[in-house]
């Protein structure tokens, strides 16, 4: 059930019920001249729904299968309608024969079903596009939230720890044994946790990882040196930073995007 209503909507029965009205005022194929109002509209009801739904499951399968762009899923839509008119002709052929015991020509019928469908599936995609669309932005946004909380979450755990005197505007951590050095533009404090969890914790754009015990903050002004041959990184407040090969080629291109 819960995947036939990833494609299934109320609204189908509203726009084929208000469709099926439609075409039993304007008593479209010559449907609804021998019979009461209420008669013709039964008919199309039972007619267009099958229709309807031809239409739109494979304009929502279309749509949250391949998240296509909008004008793009428009033009597969309409596709998808041109090669649906065969099968839609046949049916309501069928359907006229057995209610009104009349045989209308092929070429004729299509004409008719090509426009009815075609117009079907504007209306359908206009209302299940921008639903799709909309619901698509609303679940971006529930997770770009999630990723938000999360990261104030890991980030609060990290300066939780912190003695309120050091701050927490944090330059560097350092990673001793099962403890974190971490230093701040007032002070320093040991603290349990792992240096994965703690780089986690910060921003992305917050600074650079440099060794695998080491992360500085690129507020810290790193500037890229060699200490007794090999390379480094210098902070404003002339502590040095050892950067490993494995990560030198990170550390140059972050130091590069930086410069303006």
């Amino acid at each position: 059930m819960a995947k036939l209503h990833r494609y299934f909507r109320v609204e189908d029965i509203v726009g084929s019920v208000m469709f099926a009205a439609i075409l039993a005022v304007s008593q479209a194929f010559g449907v609804g001249k021998n019979f009461h109002f209420v008669a013709s509209f039964a008919i199309w009801v039972v007619v267009i729904f099958p229709v309807w739904m031809l239409v739109a499951l494979p304009i929502r399968w279309v749509l949250q299968a391949t998240q296509q762009s909008y004008l793009v899923g428009l033009m597969l839509a309409i596709s998808t309608a041109l090669l649906a008119s065969i099968p839609q002709t046949l049916y309501i052929q069928f359907c006229i024969g057995l209610t009104l015991n009349q045989t209308i020509a092929f070429e004729t019928t299509f004409i008719q079903v090509l426009t009815v469908s075609l117009s079907i599936t504007i209306l359908v995609y206009v209302l299940t596009g921008s639903a799709v669309r909309i619901a698509s932005l609303d679940e971006a946004n529930r997770n770009k939230a999630s990723d938000l909380s999360e990261n104030n979450s890991s980030a609060k755990l990290l300066t939780d720890q912190l003695p309120p005197e050091i701050g927490i505007n944090i330059t560097s951590i350092h990673a001793e044994d099962h403890y974190l050095r971490v230093v701040t533009d007032k002070g320093e404090a040991l603290i349990l946790m792992r240096l994965r969890d703690a780089i986690a914790a910060m921003s992305k754009d917050a600074g650079m990882q440099t060794h695998r015990s080491h992360w500085v903050s690129d507020a810290s002004n790193p500037e890229l040196v060699r200490q007794n041959g090999k390379p480094a990184l210098m902070l404003d407040d002339g502590r040095t930073v050892p950067v490993s090969r494995h990560y030198l080629r990170a550390v140059r291109a972050s130091l590069s995007a930086r410069k303006p």
